[in-house]
């Protein structure tokens, strides 16, 4: 496969590209190149100008945020094939919100800010598949505000409901089963609004009524490592 024909099933793959015409596509994929990553490489800085857009093409990224009083950095999400980063800072002429390194080797797609600047303004097509993916992102925030929030250390988990689930599909959807009381079963997300997951997720509890709340990405890990830890002990 060269590289035109993977940079387009990549974007086939992203959230904003994925719906565009080949015509299209084959312009983003003009304008964009290919670059690889070793582990540990920051790809963006936070507090920095915004110069390129990303596409993850194999590896993992990792998202972080510094706090200003501190100094010290926060783990918020980590990223894999597909996923888009980048773009707002890109938009809104702001500067980056946060820092992103690379978690392993892999490869990113990225596009200049000037050439996506005049990719906008030629393809209004990509315009518009970014602004209706902008709003659903913003819509979809709006509903997590409203799901409840816990932490482990203050919850009463049962470490056991993890052993009859694929871990790597929980690995996956960052999603962990916190809790079964009777037909209900509290499930925790690193993303609540993540349908695909629950409907994932409600295939192995068929007659439970499941509750989803949120957690963050270190309780996720933190949970996921005790997992395999016990699947290895039999």
């Amino acid at each position: 496969m060269d590289d035109t024909e993977r940079k387009i099933e990549l974007l086939q793959e992203s959230r904003y590209f994925h719906g565009l015409a080949r015509e299209v596509l084959l312009e983003v994929a003009r304008v964009s190149r290919l670059q690889d990553m070793a582990r540990g490489d920051v790809l963006i800085r936070q507090d920095t100008p915004a110069d390129a857009l990303y596409v993850v093409a194999d590896g993992t990224v990792e998202v972080y945020i510094e706090d200003g009083s501190t100094g010290a950095e926060r783990l918020v999400k980590r990223m894999s094939r597909g996923a888009c980063f980048g773009e707002i800072a890109i938009l809104t002429g702001f500067s980056r919100t946060a820092t992103v390194r690379a978690e392993d080797e892999g490869c990113v797609l990225l596009i200049d800010a000037a050439d996506f600047d005049e990719l906008l303004e030629r393809e209004g097509s990509v315009a518009r598949s970014m602004c209706k993916t902008l709003a659903a992102w913003i819509y979809s925030a709006n509903i997590q505000d409203q799901y409840r929030f816990v932490h482990l250390e203050s919850f009463p988990y049962q470490i056991e409901l993890l052993d009859a689930l694929p871990l790597d599909m929980l690995t996956y959807y960052g999603a962990v089963p916190l809790q079964r009381d009777g037909q209900r079963v509290i499930i925790g997300m690193t993303d609540p609004t993540s349908l695909v997951a629950v409907d994932a997720l409600r295939r192995h509890f068929p007659e439970a009524v499941l509750e989803v709340v949120g957690i963050n990405s270190a309780d996720h890990d933190y949970l996921m490592a005790a997992a395999r830890s016990r699947a290895e002990q039999g």
